[in-house]
């Protein structure tokens, strides 16, 4: 009877182990939210050149219409043709490339997309390209 609780316990303990460095590891490992070097208060709206200009002007709109007191801008959730982008990629898109765009905040880009969608989330389709065609 021994043997078998102690059997138990160690399961228990090793169960308990690796549940806390696999959260440890996602944690670590993606980052919720990225601040851009841009003051809130700094920033003025202005023409969208590329798809991260267009992404600052939203994400200072969010900024404004939430009432977050950040000291700089935070990039929304983006994504083109459905699949996750990462932020650095987007300055490389020129807006004349976009066929289509949306932006969901609040409650719905949060139950959507968790803590990451708390500062929003853009959803770009491109020209000449669907979602259907990427996967």
């Amino acid at each position: 009877m021994k043997e078998v609780k102690l059997i138990i316990l160690l399961f228990v303990i090793m169960a308990a182990t690796f549940a806390q460095t696999t959260t440890k590891t996602l944690a670590v490992s993606s980052k919720i939210t990225k601040s851009t070097d841009v003051l809130v208060e700094n920033y003025r709206i202005k023409k969208a050149v590329t798809l991260y200009d267009l992404a600052l002007n939203l994400s200072y709109f969010h900024h404004l219409s939430t009432g977050f007191t950040r000291e700089h801008l935070t990039l929304p959730v983006v994504l083109i043709n459905n699949k996750y982008v990462v932020d650095n990629k987007i300055a490389d898109i020129k807006i004349t490339e976009v066929n289509e765009y949306t932006f969901k905040s609040g409650v719905v880009a949060s139950v959507l997309y968790g803590s990451k969608g708390r500062y929003g989330v853009l959803s770009v389709n491109l020209k000449g390209e669907s979602a259907d065609e990427q996967e």
